[in-house]
């Protein structure tokens, strides 16, 4: 399986589970010059940012995970772009961004919600 296959195949357990717990998918791969979010969602008056993560060797603990400050960066930068493209359908909405970590070889999922923190 080639890298992107891989990468769809994760964002599309991701979706299931997201789905599965009531969460109503908005946007797959919003991408724009800034850079690209992974899957974009709604949970009640909450709009999530979720990054995907899919790694068969990791090499600190899946609860060690964290969005190194580039990543953080580049996704606030893209995020931005997404709020001002969509103004009006996402204006009276929180802000969230999560992490879902998928290990392939374990056969795992790990949801992790607020995972920047505050957004401004």
């Amino acid at each position: 399986m080639n890298r992107y296959d891989k990468g769809k195949s994760g964002e599309d357990k991701a979706c299931k589970y997201l789905e599965h717990k009531g969460y109503t998918v908005v946007a797959r791969n919003y991408r724009s010059k800034k850079g690209e979010i992974d899957i974009v969602a709604r949970e009640g008056g909450c709009l999530v940012f979720v990054e995907v993560k899919s790694w068969g060797i990791v090499p600190f603990s899946e609860t060690g995970f964290s969005i190194g400050r580039v990543k953080k960066s580049r996704m606030i930068r893209t995020v931005k772009q997404y709020l001002y493209e969509n103004q009006k359908a996402v204006s009276e909405l929180d802000i969230r961004f999560d992490l879902i970590f998928l290990n392939p070889l374990k056969g795992t999922l790990t949801h992790s919600e607020n995972v920047i923190g505050e957004f401004h």
